[in-house]
C-alpha cells in the first residue's frame, strides 16, 4: 500500500512539475512575445516622434520668434518720409518685439477725393494742412518699401492696410449730386457735414452700395499699384444732430461694406476692414469666425471713446474660450481707445501708461489687439496718429513680455478628453490594440492546456491510489 502511494505522490509530484513548468514556460513565451513587440511597438512611436519634432521643430522656433501666436496684433504707420532703410527697420522692428503683423497706413493719401496726383512721386497729405501746422511730406517709394517688407514677414503672416475716410469727398454736394446718386450727410437744418466748418476739408455723404462703387473705383487702382492687402474705411461715426440722418447712416454702413468688399475681392483682390465707431453700425453678420465662411470685413476694428463701448466690445469679441476642439481661438478683433487721461472718456488722474497697459492685457487675454504701437517705436496719444509719443525703456520692454505672454496662452491646445490621445496617431492605436489582442491571445490559449494538464494529473493520482 506504501508502495502504492508513493508511486501515487511521485507521479503527483511529476505531473505538477510538468504543469507548473509548461505554466512557467508558456508565460515566458507570452511575456517574450508581448515584450518584443511591445519594444517594436515603443521604437515605432519613438521613430514617428522624432520625424514629427523635426518637422514642427522649425515652424516652433519660427513662432518662437515672431511671439505672435495666434494673435494679429495691429500696428500703425504714418512716417513717409524717412529713409527706405528705416521704414524696413520699423517694420521688423514692430514685428519681433509686439507680434505686429497688420500695419494702418495712416493719412497717407492726397486728398479725400484723389489718392495720389497723378504720376508725382511725392505729395503733401491734405489732413496735415487742414488740422495741423505741420504739412506731411509722403513719399511713394517708402510706402512701397513698407509694403514690401510687411510681405516678407515670416510665414507670410503680414498684411498692410491704407487708411480710408469712407464718408468723405473734397467737393461739397452740389458738385457731386449732377454725377450719380450720391446722397449727402446733412445736419437738422438741411446743411451737409463738413470737416471742420471753419476749413470745409471734407464733405460728409451717406454710406451706400453707389458710394461704394465710388470709393472702390477711386482707391483700389491705388492701393494695388503700392502693394496694399486691403484698405481700413474710416468713417466719423453720428455726428450729425438729425437722429433720422444717422439712422440712415446706420443703416447703410452694412450695404456700403458689402458691395465694396464684393467688388474689392472680385476686380482687385483686397480685403477691407471698417472702424464701427463705438460700435455704430456694427451687425454680427458682417464678420465670420475662422472656418465660417467669407466675412464682410476680415476683422471687426471697434474706435472706443467710453468704458461703456469699450466693455461692449470686449462682450462681444472675447475668442479667448471659444478655441474648444481647436489649437487656437477662432475669431480675431481689434479695438483703439486713445490713452490721453485728458480725452476719450478716460477716468480722471489715471496715467496714460497704466491705461495703455491695462487695455493690451486685456486684450491679450482675449485673443484681441489693442491699436496703439506704430512706426516702430511710438505709441497713440489722442485720435491723430502722426502726433504719437515715443516709447519709454519700460513701456517697451512691459508690452514685449504682454505680447510674448498672450500669444502664448492664446495659441495653447484644449486639453484632450481621457477617451482619446492627441499625441498618437491612429496607426499607433491600432498597434497597440493588435500587440493586446495577441497577449490576450497568448494567456487565453496558455490557461486552456494548464487546465487540461491539471485535470490529467488529477485523474491519474485517483486512478493509482484506489
Amino acid at each position: 500500500m506504501s508502495s502504492r502511494w508513493q508511486l501515487a505522490a511521485l507521479a503527483f509530484l511529476a505531473a505538477g512539475q510538468a504543469a507548473s513548468s509548461g505554466i512557467v514556460a508558456g508565460a515566458t513565451d507570452a511575456a517574450d512575445v508581448a515584450m518584443q513587440q511591445q519594444q517594436q511597438q515603443q521604437q515605432q512611436q519613438q521613430q514617428q516622434q522624432q520625424q514629427q519634432q523635426q518637422q514642427q521643430q522649425p515652424q516652433q522656433e519660427s513662432e518662437q520668434q515672431q511671439h505672435r501666436g495666434v494673435i494679429r496684433n495691429y500696428g500703425f504707420i504714418t512716417r513717409f518720409s524717412v529713409s527706405e532703410a528705416e521704414a524696413r527697420a520699423a517694420v521688423r522692428r514692430l514685428h519681433a518685439d509686439f507680434g505686429i503683423v497688420d500695419f494702418q497706413f495712416y493719412d497717407a493719401f492726397y486728398s479725400y477725393s484723389q489718392p495720389f496726383p497723378g504720376t508725382n512721386k511725392s505729395w503733401v497729405s491734405k489732413p496735415s494742412v487742414c488740422f495741423t501746422s505741420s504739412p506731411r511730406v509722403v513719399h511713394s517709394s517708402i510706402i512701397s518699401a513698407y509694403t514690401d517688407e510687411i510681405r516678407k514677414l515670416p510665414g507670410g503672416q503680414g498684411r498692410s492696410w491704407l487708411y480710408v475716410q469712407a464718408m468723405a469727398a473734397d467737393e461739397p454736394a452740389e458738385l457731386l449730386e449732377s454725377i450719380d446718386s450720391y446722397e449727402p450727410y446733412r445736419m437738422q437744418d438741411g446743411s451737409q457735414v463738413v470737416w471742420t466748418k471753419d476749413k470745409r476739408c471734407l464733405f460728409a455723404y451717406q454710406l451706400a452700395p453707389a458710394w461704394a462703387d465710388r470709393m472702390v473705383k477711386l482707391w483700389a487702382p491705388a492701393a494695388a499699384s503700392l502693394g496694399f492687402d486691403g484698405i481700413h474705411w474710416d468713417q466719423l461715426g453720428r455726428v450729425s444732430d438729425d437722429a433720422a440722418q444717422n439712422a440712415k447712416l446706420a443703416s447703410g454702413i452694412g450695404t456700403f461694406l458689402e458691395r465694396s468688399g464684393r467688388e474689392l475681392r472680385r476686380a482687385w483682390g483686397l480685403k477691407q476692414t471698417f472702424n464701427f465707431v463705438d460700435g455704430f453700425g456694427w451687425h454680427p453678420s458682417l464678420y465670420q469666425v475662422v472656418g465660417a465662411g467669407g466675412s464682410v470685413v476680415e476683422f471687426p476694428y471697434w474706435e472706443c471713446w467710453s468704458d461703456a463701448t469699450e466693455w461692449i466690445f470686449w462682450s462681444l469679441f472675447n475668442f479667448s474660450s471659444q478655441g474648444e476642439g481647436h489649437r487656437h481661438a477662432l475669431g480675431h478683433a481689434a479695438f483703439a481707445r486713445y490713452p490721453d487721461p485728458s480725452c476719450c472718456g478716460n477716468p480722471a488722474g489715471a496715467l496714460a501708461d497704466d491705461l495703455m497697459w491695462a487695455r493690451w492685457m486685456r486684450a491679450a487675454s482675449a485673443c484681441g489687439s489693442y491699436l496703439v504701437l506704430g512706426d516702430g517705436d511710438s505709441r497713440l496719444v489722442r485720435e491723430y496718429f502722426p502726433g504719437s509719443a515715443r516709447l519709454s525703456d519700460f513701456e517697451r520692454a512691459a508690452m514685449m513680455t504682454a505680447s510674448r505672454s498672450s500669444s502664448a496662452l492664446c495659441a495653447q491646445p484644449v486639453l484632450a478628453s481621457k477617451y482619446q490621445n492627441p499625441f498618437l496617431a491612429a496607426d499607433s492605436l491600432d498597434q497597440r490594440g493588435s500587440v493586446a489582442d495577441s497577449e490576450t491571445a497568448a494567456n487565453t490559449t496558455n490557461t486552456q492546456s494548464n487546465t487540461l494538464l491539471f485535470s490529467f494529473c488529477f485523474f491519474f493520482f485517483v486512478f493509482v491510489v484506489f
